[in-house]
């Protein structure tokens, strides 16, 4: 009985990766595209950064480069597909401990 537990575990450790890398690259193509439209603001996020290190200092301006970085397209897929990866390690590493 253990074989098949294992078994099956693999099954949704390949599973979840699959459907895991396939959902990061569709959110990354259709944020990507929206991702182009709202390029016309880029002058104002500069003139928001220049605000906003007078006010609160370089470490804002970088955390709020860092909360940018993970919210756009490439940073969600990222975080998508990593999750995903973890997810299916840790079924791997519980199929390895079980046959």
């Amino acid at each position: 009985m253990p074989v098949n537990r294992a078994r099956r575990l693999r099954q949704i450790g390949v599973l979840v990766m699959s459907c895991g890398l396939a959902i990061a690259v569709i959110l990354y193509w259709t944020g990507r595209q929206a991702a182009a439209v709202e390029e016309s603001a880029a002058g104002f996020t500069r003139a928001q950064e220049h605000q906003m290190k007078m006010l609160m200092g370089p470490l804002a301006v970088a955390m709020s480069e860092w909360a940018d970085a993970l919210t756009s397209p490439a940073g969600e897929a990222i975080m998508v597909a990593a999750f995903a990866a973890f997810v299916a390690y840790m079924c791997f590493r519980h199929a390895k401990m079980e046959g």
